[in-house]
């Protein structure tokens, strides 16, 4: 008999403990049910700028307003509640004049790089018609260059005719106005002064007038020396 009530009342501890177990389990349950419940409300109104762990000093501040003599000094706004579409609005319109000002920034570094481009085009431009303008000159002085060593070897020629001729027989060919008297300076001044003055006065019996211009442009020139 006695063994029986003692089996019985282990049972009953089993039974007590299995039923303690259970409800610490649900409890367990019931308790993470609400943290998880309570979490979701807290994201929840978070999409409406409401923060429960942030807005205590607003809080604070709207009980205070609320004792005498001690408002005057408490400065309490309330809070503000935007919806979701208010709260996604505002953050699109910043995102806008971010990309409106980003924007700007591109056109007026295009605009720059736009100016520079041109710069360097109109410079490029000057370079070639300065590069033109060389190779023209170059091309000038070359050609004067050949023409200066043509008339030398032509007045180089024409003084050895003149030194090796004589001067009565050559005075009429050197008369002539195909033979300029700028040509006959320079070719006299390459001969002895003895030479040039037979070959002038032999000039001055058929054409007076050109071997006094000669003689006087050997003077002029004598004098510039």
């Amino acid at each position: 008999m006695r063994e029986q009530n003692e089996q019985g009342e282990k049972k009953n501890k089993r039974k007590k403990s299995s039923i303690k177990l259970i409800v610490f389990f649900l409890a367990m349950l019931i308790i993470a049910w609400f943290v998880g419940y309570y979490i979701f409300e807290v994201y929840r109104l978070e999409q409406y700028n409401i923060r429960f762990l942030e807005d205590w000093r607003s809080y604070t501040a709207f009980l205070t307003s609320k004792i005498p003599y001690i408002k005057r000094y408490v400065k309490y706004e309330p809070l503000k509640i935007l919806t979701v579409e208010s709260f996604y609005k505002e953050q699109f319109l910043v995102y806008l004049e971010r990309l409106n000002e980003q924007s700007k920034k591109l056109e007026k570094r295009a605009e720059e790089l736009s100016k520079l481009k041109k710069n360097i085009e109109d410079e490029q431009k000057k370079l070639e018609q300065l590069k033109k303008e060389v190779e023209e000159e170059k091309k000038n002085l070359e050609r004067e260059k050949a023409e200066w060593t043509d008339y030398k070897n032509r007045l180089k020629t024409l003084a050895n005719w003149l030194a090796s001729s004589d001067p009565s027989k050559i005075a009429p060919a050197i008369s002539n106005e195909e033979v300029s008297v700028d040509l006959l300076v320079d070719a006299l001044r390459m001969l002895s002064d003895d030479t040039a003055a037979e070959i002038l006065q032999a000039l001055s019996s058929v054409d007076p007038k050109k071997a006094a211009s000669i003689f006087s442009r050997l003077g002029s020139k004598e004098d510039e020396k």
